[in-house]
């Protein structure tokens, strides 16, 4: 009898049974968790700094996208993406950052996390590169309108300016990139095939316009408004 071949592609459910067991079987406690994945090397712990060296520096400029985690007092999390030319973001100096906050939807789920809990997680990318920059710290808010028209752009000044104590910082290994293989094009699905945020939310809305035509507004606003 021929062996069954290995799956190319990962299954995208889980049993509900396998489920239920698997919360029966749960880590709560650190020393489960240590002998589950052991001691990590010695440069792994080493490679945190309490600054940016002048590399990270480097590596930060030429970065036009990050992700920015935060909490609520209750420890209710948010990551969002956010987005500039490379350059945008502001060193001030190895210990210290400046980021814009731009024009959104008015949520502004990031910054009222912020008010109340300071500490933000930041996640560094470059185009093309598997590594990534990660910046842990607290943030100041400051609505103070000379920085922030220090960092307008196309005209138009940020809203709010992030000003980050940095606590830690080092780089992160690239396994996530190699596994995804997101930089790979041949691995990117087919236009089209993928739902979009309009296509969601026409679902969810059943609005009297078509899915184009609420595409095509929805584009049009972004445009119009991206500063």
């Amino acid at each position: 009898m021929a062996q069954a071949q290995p799956a190319t592609e990962p299954a995208t459910t889980i049993d509900a049974a396998l489920l239920e067991a698997a919360r029966a079987d749960i880590v709560t406690d650190l020393e489960t968790l240590g002998a589950i994945y052991g001691t990590p090397k010695r440069t792994s712990i080493d490679k945190v700094t309490a600054e940016l060296t002048p590399l990270m520096i480097e590596f930060l400029k030429a970065s036009p996208m990050y992700f920015m985690a935060t909490a609520n007092e209750q420890g209710i999390c948010d990551a969002t993406p956010r987005g500039d030319p490379a350059g945008a973001i502001r060193v001030v100096d190895p210990k210290t950052l400046v980021l814009p906050d731009r024009r959104g939807n008015k949520r502004v789920d990031s910054i009222r996390n912020l008010v109340v809990n300071p500490s933000v997680g930041l996640v560094f990318l470059v185009p093309g590169s598997e590594d990534t920059l990660r910046v842990n710290g607290r943030v100041t808010l400051s609505r103070h309108e000379p920085l922030l028209e220090s960092l307008a752009m196309q005209g138009k000044a940020p809203d709010m300016a992030l000003i980050v104590d940095i606590d830690e910082a080092y780089m992160h290994c690239p396994r996530a990139f190699k596994r995804s293989r997101l930089w790979d094009p041949q691995t990117w699905p087919a236009a089209g095939t993928v739902p979009t945020m309009a296509q969601i939310l026409h679902q969810m809305f059943n609005p009297p316009e078509s899915v184009d035509e609420f595409a095509l507004e929805r584009e049009e606003r972004a445009r119009r408004e991206l500063y």
